[in-house]
């Protein structure tokens, strides 16, 4: 195991962030792909060509079957993965023109196979952030229903979670998931 942390810890690929980033604007969350190709491996094209657009505020599925490079779409879209030709606008910035992390600030993201910690409902949901107060938290769970499960619960929004959301059902922790992203208020 520690040779694969070495060998991780020395992994050069990391995308870098460019020397002198662009200035994230107030976003108004704008995405377009113009004609963008990414392989991970040579040319081995998991996407040829893709362009859309996504107007600010407008909700968009992904539907394909397996391999057919949706999750890849959200990979390139935070920077994961460095696409090989094209270009990601948000708001008409090219995103390899961001620096990496503020970029990151600006998105939510709900994966199907989620995440919890140890700790409480609240801490699972505001992720320690401070700012992030209850008032913001039950309005969060309001928005997506999780408020209804967890006001019957013994300690409420206190309730401890075990690791990796151990007591809870698949359907409870993704709606907590979904309460998490819409209490960092994401532009995209």
């Amino acid at each position: 195991s520690s040779e694969r942390v070495f060998r991780l810890l020395d992994d050069q690929s990391i995308i870098p962030d460019p020397a002198a980033p662009t200035p994230i604007p107030a976003l108004a969350g704008k995405i377009e792909f113009r004609g963008v190709w990414f392989a991970y491996n040579n040319e081995d094209w998991v996407l040829k060509n893709a362009s859309f657009t996504i107007a600010p505020g407008e909700t968009v599925a992904f539907v394909g079957h397996t391999g057919a490079g949706k999750t890849t779409i959200i990979n390139l879209l935070c920077r994961f993965y460095d696409f090989q030709r094209g270009s990601i606008l948000i708001d008409g910035i090219d995103i390899r023109l961001l620096r990496q992390e503020e970029l990151r600030r600006q998105m939510a993201i709900v994966l199907q196979d989620v995440f919890l910690f140890s700790g409480d409902i609240k801490s699972n949901i505001n992720l320690g952030n401070v700012e992030i107060g209850i008032d913001r938290i039950k309005a969060a769970a309001r928005v997506v229903g999780v408020n209804r499960f967890i006001e019957q619960l013994p300690r409420q929004y206190d309730e401890e979670v075990k690791e990796r959301g151990a007591t809870l059902s698949v359907g409870q922790k993704q709606l907590l998931s979904f309460a998490r992203a819409l209490a960092h208020p994401p532009k995209i």
